[in-house]
């Protein structure tokens, strides 16, 4: 549930592919293999709603990192 009306911003650090949804709308998608890489998106939210975040994330090879 968002705290406060306005943009936030959601990242991701990931060594392979990794999307993420907000309500259904993909706002990140770096969906291929890659070394640690850093993932930014923006969105507008409004106070007190409730909000359906998925994350999908895959590793190839190696230890899995994900934050």
């Amino acid at each position: 549930m968002a705290a406060e009306t306005g943009t936030y911003q959601f990242r991701t650090t990931s060594d392979e592919g990794v999307r993420v949804w907000i309500n259904g709308r993909r706002v990140i998608n770096n969906w291929k293999a890659h070394p640690s890489a850093q993932d930014t998106a923006t969105i507008d939210l409004v106070a007190g709603q409730r909000y359906d975040i998925r994350i999908q994330y895959f590793d190839r090879t190696g230890p899995a990192a994900l934050s």
